[in-house]
């Protein structure tokens, strides 16, 4: 019964340990987590790629709390996608990281960046309305402006180039091109024009930008500024396209590299239908912008979201929403193979490390908690009390060994080796002992297969998928050193009979 007790009691902690570890991850996200300050102009998901060009070990991250939209009930955890799966852990009972990276991060469109101090577009227009035309302006995105619209000045008709000054140098994403309204002009303006080239320069020297302009998947008709259509065609010349605006409206032309609506993962508790509107389902940020969205897939439970949020791409929502960077909180996840120098590194880069998380500080705290503790106390008494039941056995062979030591010295005495009758006492004593390991051993497996699941194992409560089969190694560790404990055990017994049967024994026992 001891024996059976102290297996059940090692295989309880077995499975309360893996649990633990399970639970901090998925609470956690990575192995650490570090809180991200930075200043404008720094660029966070740059500077983290510049602190890890590898992708192995750091990857931004940031939640936020949506200021509208009435679909998002939960927390948006917005994630470096393509870093996801190396530097993440998986939540217990949800998708792997792989798949959702898969699913959130994918865009058919690859990014353009522009470095140029100036940009030049040529444009073909015809069927111009009479009276005022809209400008040409430039859409593009920089760390310090999510919307760096540039004028490039009135359209025009016949062919003409378009040049603007951007402040690039560091780098810019190219957003699209938008037929802009003149301020106080509020008539029909039409036409069509034919976007054939896109170039980048220092405005002596000009290189094209693979803008993708006679793919139509690369294209889509912008968000409009009020009344206005824009029709979109690509064709093997460039981009043809018929706008029509009214009022104060503007037609546009967005560059497709960021998914709309964009692709996200998420649970059935953090999202709830829009109840008030028959349009997608949306996020706002705090001026206003809005980000459409679709759920590519749901999942039980999610990293550091857990059963109440989701999981979007970071630069396709920092796309979509010009004030997140303000809103949102950064952190920066560290996986396993962070270098020693991880913290240093991303300083350098220009970030502000602050506090930090770690998995291994979670497993502490959980592990100070009621029921662990309950367990630990537990797994002590059970052990003591098999100890305890092996010594109380011994005590009792060894009243009865001055009547057995008789017997072997007899056995000696006519010429029966020691060798041989130490073998036998060993034996005899460990078909004693041995009948707790064959009895008790199965008897507090089984038990724990059935206790677990109605034993808790936190002070509240998780949604992830908690694992309860005892681990077969910590388990086999434990019946192989109580195995040796038995055979040490009847060893000494044996030897202490054996030391004193002697034949000269007998002779004590005539007198």
């Amino acid at each position: 019964m001891a024996l059976g007790l102290a297996t059940f009691a090692v295989a309880a902690e077995s499975v309360a340990t893996v649990n633990r570890d399970t639970r901090a991850r998925a609470d956690i996200g990575a192995s650490r987590v570090a809180a991200l300050q930075f200043d404008p102009g720094v660029d966070p998901v740059g500077a983290v790629h510049r602190a890890d060009p590898s992708g192995k070990w750091a990857m931004t991250g940031a939640t936020f709390l949506p200021d509208g939209g009435g679909s998002v009930v939960g927390t948006v955890l917005a994630v470096d996608a393509d870093r996801l799966a190396t530097t993440g852990y998986q939540a217990a009972g949800g998708p792997s990281l792989a798949a959702v990276a898969n699913q959130i991060g994918t865009s058919a469109v690859p990014t353009v960046v522009v470095t140029g101090t100036y940009v030049r577009v040529t444009v073909i227009a015809n069927g111009l309305s009479p009276g005022p035309v809209p400008d040409v302006q430039l859409n593009l995105r920089s760390v310090r402006k999510p919307y760096l619209d540039v004028s490039a000045g009135p359209l025009r008709a016949g062919t003409h180039d378009y040049t603007a000054a951007v402040a690039c140098s560091n780098g810019c994403i190219w957003r699209g091109l938008t037929w802009d309204r003149p301020a106080g002009v509020f008539d029909v303006m039409t036409g069509t024009v034919l976007v054939s080239r896109l170039q980048q320069g220092d405005g002596r020297t000009w290189r094209d930008v693979a803008a993708r302009l006679t793919d139509a998947a690369a294209w889509r008709e912008g968000s409009p500024r009020g009344d206005a259509t824009d029709t979109i065609n690509a064709t093997s010349q460039g981009l043809r396209s018929t706008y029509r605006s009214t009022g104060g409206g503007s037609g546009a032309l967005t560059y497709a590299s960021v998914p709309s609506p964009l692709p996200v993962v998420g649970t059935p508790n953090g999202i709830t239908p829009d109840t008030g509107s028959s349009g997608p389902l949306q996020m706002q940020d705090a001026g206003g912008a809005v980000a459409t969205y679709t759920v590519r897939s749901t999942a039980r439970v999610l990293p550091v979201v857990l059963d109440n949020g989701l999981l979007v791409d970071l630069s396709f929502l920092r796309a979509q929403l010009p004030d997140f960077d303000s809103e949102a909180v950064w952190s920066v996840w560290l996986g396993p193979n962070a270098p020693a120098d991880a913290v240093a590194r991303l300083t350098a880069a220009g970030l502000a490390v602050e506090s930090q998380t770690s998995t291994a500080s979670r497993i502490d705290l959980l592990s100070r908690q009621g029921p662990a503790l309950s367990l630990v106390l537990l797994l002590g008494c059970a052990i003591a009390g098999a100890v305890l039941a092996v010594g109380s056995v011994v005590i009792a062979v060894s009243a009865s060994g001055r009547r057995r030591s008789f017997e072997i010295a007899a056995l000696r005495a006519v010429g029966v080796p020691r060798r041989p009758l130490l073998r036998a006492s060993v034996l005899e004593e460990l078909l004693l002992l041995g009948a707790a390991v064959v009895l008790g051993v199965p008897a507090g497996i089984v038990a724990a297969h059935l206790a677990m699941p109605a034993i808790p194992q936190f002070s509240d409560a998780t949604p992830i998928t908690l694992s309860y089969t005892p681990s077969a190694a910590v388990v086999s560790v434990f019946v192989l050193s109580f195995m040796i404990l038995l055979l040490v055990t009847s060893v000494v017994a044996a030897l202490a009979v054996i030391r004193v049967a002697v034949p000269a024994k007998l002779r004590s026992a005539e007198e």
